[in-house]
């Protein structure tokens, strides 16, 4: 059985939404681990500041917590 791969153009906006996911869930998992509630905001966004990660568009976010594609 062969499979063939075709090459697929994503909505900017779905690979977005899927970095936005992929912070958040490294915030969160941060903020668990350290006994944070979930429920905190404040927690889980602070630990989304000042970090960088590779996402569908190498998302950067710098020391103002400004995005850079």
């Amino acid at each position: 059985m062969t499979r063939d791969y075709v090459t697929l153009q994503v909505n900017s906006f779905v690979g977005a939404f899927h970095d936005a996911v992929i912070l958040y869930a490294l915030a969160l998992n941060e903020t668990l681990a350290e006994g944070g509630d979930p429920r905190n905001g404040t927690a889980v966004t602070r630990h989304m500041w000042n970090r960088t990660f590779t996402g569908v568009y190498v998302c950067m976010y710098d020391s103002l917590n400004q995005l850079y594609f």
